[in-house]
């Protein structure tokens, strides 16, 4: 059999600070990955927020499963606060807050 990969990856930025991507991946046993990802800044005088987040579907034949994670930072004078969370089908893979005022 003949190996194959294809890969096509798309970025667009849709308003400051908020730029959005998506991704399709063809691996060599047939098994698909789409990805859609977001990336935001804002940074402005007195805060800093940041947060990303991506969703993946696999496809394998019949099969399919997504993977999302998702996390945030935020920071002003009188508060800093993280946030991450990993998932895999339906399970909560890992999952974390944190929050300081």
């Amino acid at each position: 059999p003949t190996w194959h990969f294809s890969y096509v990856d798309t970025l667009e930025q849709r308003r400051e600070g908020d730029i959005i991507g998506q991704s399709v991946t063809l691996m060599p046993s047939g098994r698909i990955y789409n990805t859609n990802t977001r990336f935001y800044l804002l940074n402005k005088e007195d805060s800093i927020i940041l947060e990303t987040s991506y969703e993946t579907t696999v496809q394998e034949g019949m099969d399919k499963w997504k993977l999302v994670g998702r996390g945030s930072f935020e920071y002003t004078d009188q508060r800093l606060s993280i946030q991450a969370s990993a998932e895999a089908a339906e399970d909560i893979i890992f999952s974390l807050e944190i929050s300081l005022d």
